[in-house]
């Protein structure tokens, strides 16, 4: 859908690339973002958010800064905060545009602040919901919780892309792991985008509880595909829901991209220390 809006010119197709309020951009999330624009044919606005609690802080009496490392960098104080801010904008917007520009991909970047849920959201409203959110910062095992509050808050969106903190690739087939096949007609329009923007393969990797349940899925969708070019489909039995043996399955398979839906095996609502501990690729969440 993002592709068909971005193609027509209803609206914008645009891919949010959310940075925190620090001038290194991870070079893998903004080579994914880049990636994701030229399967839509979108551009790529970085929006870089500050937290309002650390000026917040600032303002009281004794308030010390910390580097990201956590080393004491003495007391704090607001306008020192703002011009390291300002520095960190001027650099993450910089490194923005030139890696686009050498993808021949439109960009933008512009600060913003506040509460940081609250902002992307705002964000991803002002154009409608024909946008793809790349998170910047790492997907980490302890944080199912934050991802499901981000999921329930930003809505105007087709779906985030996340790194792990062992990600490291691009390069490598489009995975498409299928535990619903109501996200099945979604999923195939993207991945196969995305293969052609990274001039590779798709797999289809099908996730039931049995053998028999993974036959009827993967006749439906050879069914679903009747008429498209064939597909290499692979089926994984998920018994008792081993989410690690599911996920190292994927994980063999080396791929560039993988796209699943939040609440499954692969991205459950719980417990990320699976996908975490095992993804070397950006993952493409979708509700």
């Amino acid at each position: 859908m993002m592709a068909h809006v971005a193609a027509s010119g209803e609206a914008r197709g645009r891919v949010v690339l959310s940075l925190a309020a620090t001038p290194r951009v991870p070079p893998l999330a903004l080579a994914a973002a880049i990636r994701v624009a030229h399967a839509f044919g979108a551009e790529v606005e970085a929006v870089m958010i500050e937290d309002h609690r650390v000026l917040d802080a600032a303002g009281f009496p004794g308030a010390i800064a910390l580097s990201g490392n956590g080393v004491d960098l003495g007391h704090a104080g607001l306008g020192s905060i703002e011009a390291d801010l300002e520095r960190a904008f001027a650099a993450a917007r910089r490194a923005v545009e030139l890696a686009c520009r050498a993808a021949k991909v439109k960009a933008h970047a512009r600060r913003v602040r506040g509460e940081p849920l609250s902002e992307l959201a705002s964000a991803c409203a002002e154009m409608g919901p024909w946008n793809v959110v790349v998170l910047a910062e790492s997907l980490r095992a302890s944080g199912a919780e934050g991802l499901g509050r981000l999921l329930e808050s930003v809505w105007d969106t087709t779906g985030f892309v996340m790194l792990g903190p062992l990600a490291r690739r691009l390069d490598g087939p489009i995975i498409v792991a299928i535990e619903d096949l109501d996200r099945l007609p979604a999923l195939l329009r993207t991945s196969e985008r995305l293969a052609i923007s990274g001039a590779t393969e798709v797999v289809l990797v099908l996730i039931g509880d049995d053998a028999a349940t993974l036959g009827w899925m993967e006749a439906e969708v050879r069914r679903t595909m009747m008429g498209e070019r064939p597909r290499e489909i692979r089926r994984v039995t998920a018994a008792h829901g081993a989410a690690s043996a599911v996920i190292e399955t994927l994980r063999r398979r080396a791929p560039g991209f993988l796209l699943a839906r939040y609440g499954g095996l692969v991205v459950p609502a719980d417990d990320l220390s699976a996908v975490c501990e095992g993804l070397e690729c950006p993952l493409l969440v979708v509700r």
